[in-house]
């Protein structure tokens, strides 16, 4: 789930490290609350989420975050991603659920 800046707030300490050559770990922990509980959790492209304006709470959501990035050439590389949103007070209360994400993206520069 993709969230707006709008009524949130989200803070993420994350970690990057490369376990071998070539390779780039990065993980991720975010915290998204909201400042103002008689407003509604809106969604990347601008409109809330359903339900989200009639319940009250502050705890949005925690987001996990794993990217690996693998440099195959200096011309080719793969970056693989996971995360896990976990829906917190307000999005369980609106009965909105967690998900998972998963993505790889290939990449050739010409």
């Amino acid at each position: 789930m993709f969230l707006t800046p709008t009524n949130l707030l989200y803070t993420a300490p994350n970690f990057t490290f490369s376990p071998i050559k070539g390779v780039r770990l990065a993980t991720e922990y975010g915290f998204a609350w909201r400042p103002d509980e008689f407003d509604a959790v809106y969604r990347a492209n601008g409109s809330a989420l359903p339900g989200t304006q009639n319940v009250r709470g502050k705890k949005v959501a925690e987001v996990a975050r794993l990217q690996a990035t693998w440099t195959i050439t200096p011309r080719l590389s793969f970056v693989g991603r996971y995360e896990h949103f976990k829906a917190d007070t307000v999005l369980q209360r609106a009965n909105l659920k967690s998900s998972d994400f998963w993505a790889g993206w290939l990449s050739f520069r010409f």
